[in-house]
């Protein structure tokens, strides 16, 4: 199982900015881009294979990413991904999800990983 890094990376760098989210989550879809909290947590956890490779034993990962993961992953269950997008963005519960969100892009970058199993 091939774990996707770029979309890690992207749904990463939409979880960790306000103004990104602002971006995708509000757009009308006019400028192109369009995107939805749904969305970034499904490619984040799903579509990249992330968690698959995590629950199988497929990826290694340094504990402090795991924990990362885990953390968000909490933060994340808090919301209600389905409410209102603007609502969402201005949720005081997005401050910890963006922190957690930018420690794990910042960990990702520096894995340097190509997303095979270890």
């Amino acid at each position: 199982m091939i774990v996707n890094i770029p979309l890690i990376l992207e749904c990463l760098e939409e979880w960790s900015s306000k103004e990104e989210q602002e971006r995708l989550w509000l757009s009308d879809g006019s400028s192109g881009f369009v995107g939805s909290a749904v969305e970034a947590y499904e490619g984040l956890f799903g579509d990249s294979n992330l968690k698959d490779a995590i629950d199988g034993g497929a990826v290694q990962l340094p504990s402090q990413v795991l924990d990362g993961l885990a953390q968000l992953e909490a933060a994340l269950d808090l919301l209600d991904l389905y409410s209102r997008p603007k609502g969402l963005i201005d949720h005081p519960g997005m401050i910890a999800v963006r922190q957690i969100a930018g420690e794990l892009l910042n960990a990702f970058r520096s894995i340097g990983t190509d997303g095979r199993p270890a």
